[in-house]
């Protein structure tokens, strides 16, 4: 099992999920343990395959964890770009307005 971490100094929109989604975009292993820093603390840790398949979302009532929408099609991708992670060449982007 591999560890990777992940640096998120100074980036406060991407999440352990979006990072998740990446690192599974670019073929790491779903077992293997996602972990994301900030400013030399840990910040959040998971394993990729669980962390993937969810996202925070805004709602009027503040934030919410919630099921992505890749993860019920079966296709992967993050939709935030990092610190440390490259975007995968073929990203899938759902379109939420239509939902």
């Amino acid at each position: 099992m591999t560890v990777h971490r992940i640096d998120l100094s100074g980036d406060y929109r991407t999440t352990v999920y979006d990072a998740a989604r990446r690192l599974l975009a670019g073929g790491a292993d779903p077992g293997d343990t996602v972990e994301t820093w900030r400013n030399g603390k840990l910040s959040m840790s998971g394993v990729i395959g669980e962390a993937a398949k969810w996202t925070v979302e805004s709602g009027p009532y503040g934030l919410r964890l919630v099921r992505h929408a890749a993860s019920v099609t079966g296709r992967w991708a993050a939709e935030t770009p990092s610190a440390g992670i490259t975007e995968p060449e073929a990203a899938f982007r759902p379109n939420l307005e239509a939902a």
